[in-house]
C-alpha cells in the first residue's frame, strides 16, 4: 500500500468512526420513543429511501410496485425524488432535505398520516432515518438488516455475498403477505418513466448521428470515485478500439461537470470541445441532465459503464450492457458483482482485476474484452 492509499484508507477509518458514533448516539435517543399501532386497512405504507444513491433507488421501482393495493408515500433525498414523483404508483413523494429544521419540518408532514407499515430500503441507517422511524407510529417497522437495533419490529435477514439486491425485497414482500404471498414470485422489474418531450429530444439526437454511424455505443467513465471511474487512459483506449468498426459512433455522457473532463480528453486526443476522431466519438455537454442522459441511453444501442447507477438504469430501461466490475475478494463484507449485477436485460459482466501496484481499480480492466463483448452482443465483427 503507497501513500496515498494509506492517507485514503486513514480518512475513511476517521469518516467511519464519526458515523458510527453519530449513529449511536441517535440510537441512545431516539429507541425509547418508538411507537406502535394496531394494524388499519386505510393506513398508508411509509417507505424511507434517504441515502440519495441513485441506482440504489433505482432497484427498489419494482418493489415499490408490488406494495400496490396498499397505499405508499415515499420519502426520498432530493435527486431519487425526481425518479420516483414520474411513477404512478406511489401516491406520494416527500423530499427529504439535510438539516435539522428540514428533518422536523418533515416529520410534521408525516405525522399527518397513520401508517401500516415503515420500511426503511436502506441497510446504511442514518440519525435522520431513526428519528423519523422512532417518532412515527406504525404497526410495523422494518429495517433491512440492522439486527440488533430494538427500534425496528422486523429485520430482514441481507446475504452480501450470495445475493442480488431484489432478494431483499422479496423477503419484505414474505413478511407482509405471509401465506398469501406463495412462493414469493414477484414481478421485481426496474421502473423508469422519461418525460415525452425529453425523449424526442434525444431520439432526434440519436437519429442525426446515426446518419454518420449506424450503431451508437454509450460510453459512461464516471462513477463518483476515482478507483472507480474510467480514467483517461482507459477511455481513451474503449474508444479507439470501438470505432475501428467504421459503423460505430461513441457517445460519452457525463453530468455538467464531467463533461469539462471530456473536452479537454478529446482535445489532448486532436479534436474539438464536443468531438473527436472525425465526430464518431461525441459528447453533448448542453445535454447534461440525468433524464436527459437517460433518454439518450434509452435511444442508443449498448452501454459501456463502470460499476454504478448506470448498469440499474440501463437495466431499467432494458438496453444492452456491459458492466466493469473491480474483482472481488473472497474478504470483501460485500460482492457488488452480485448483489448490484445487471437486472432482467441482456448483459455481460467483465472484471477489472486487482493488482500489488493498482489494488481495486477498475482501470485494470482489460480494454480488448471489453469491446469484444460490446461487439459480440451487437452482432458487429472486430477489427483488428
Amino acid at each position: 500500500m503507497n501513500f496515498d492509499q494509506k492517507i485514503r484508507a486513514l480518512n475513511h477509518k476517521r469518516i467511519d468512526f464519526f458515523r458510527a458514533l453519530k449513529l449511536k448516539l441517535a440510537l441512545i435517543l431516539f429507541s425509547p420513543f418508538s411507537r406502535f399501532n394496531e394494524y388499519n386497512s386505510d393506513y398508508y405504507t411509509l417507505v424511507l429511501r434517504m441515502d440519495d444513491k441513485l441506482g440504489d433507488s433505482i432497484t427498489a421501482t419494482g418493489f415499490l410496485k408490488s406494495l400496490k393495493p396498499r397505499k405508499v408515500i415515499v420519502v426520498a433525498c432530493p435527486t431519487t425524488a425526481l425518479i420516483y414523483k414520474k411513477l404512478n404508483f406511489i401516491d406520494q413523494v416527500l423530499v427529504a432535505e439535510k438539516g435539522f429544521f428540514s428533518t422536523l419540518i418533515l416529520f410534521f408532514k408525516l405525522k399527518h398520516y397513520r401508517y401500516n407499515e415503515i420500511i426503511n430500503t436502506s441497510h446504511i441507517l442514518n440519525p435522520r432515518v431513526l428519528f423519523l422511524v422512532s417518532w412515527l407510529s406504525s404497526q410495523k417497522k422494518i429495517s433491512f438488516g440492522n439486527h440488533s437495533n430494538k427500534l425496528f419490529t422486523d429485520h430482514i435477514q441481507i446475504d452480501f455475498k450470495n445475493e442480488h439486491v431484489t432478494e431483499r425485497y422479496k423477503k419484505v414482500l414474505t413478511l407482509l403477505h405471509g401465506s398469501r404471498f406463495g412462493s414469493g414470485v414477484v414481478n421485481l422489474d426496474y421502473h423508469i418513466e422519461l418525460d415525452s418531450e425529453v425523449l424526442i429530444q434525444a431520439q432526434n439526437t440519436i437519429d442525426l448521428l446515426r446518419k454518420k454511424s449506424r450503431n451508437i455505443i454509450v460510453l459512461n467513465s464516471f462513477a463518483g470515485a476515482r478507483l472507480r471511474n474510467f480514467n483517461q487512459k482507459t477511455t481513451m483506449d474503449i474508444v479507439q478500439k470501438l470505432l475501428k468498426n467504421q459503423d460505430v459512433l461513441v457517445l460519452s455522457i457525463a453530468n455538467a461537470g464531467d463533461h469539462q473532463i471530456l473536452n479537454s480528453w478529446m482535445m489532448d486526443a486532436g479534436g474539438s470541445s464536443g468531438e473527436c476522431f472525425n465526430g464518431r466519438w461525441v459528447h453533448f455537454s448542453n445535454l447534461s441532465s440525468i433524464e436527459m442522459n437517460m433518454a439518450l441511453v434509452h435511444s442508443s444501442d449498448l452501454i459501456i459503464t463502470p460499476d454504478t447507477a448506470w448498469v440499474h438504469i440501463a437495466s431499467a430501461l432494458r438496453k444492452k450492457i456491459v458492466a466493469v466490475y473491480r474483482e472481488d475478494s473472497k474478504l470483501d463484507d460485500e460482492v457488488n458483482s452480485v448483489i448490484w449485477a445487471p437486472y432482467k436485460t441482456h448483459a455481460q459482466i467483465i472484471f477489472a482485476p486487482s493488482t500489488a501496484l493498482n489494488p481495486q481499480d477498475i482501470n485494470n480492466v482489460d480494454t480488448n474484452a471489453v469491446v469484444l463483448k460490446a461487439f459480440e452482443m451487437m452482432g458487429l465483427g472486430v477489427v483488428e
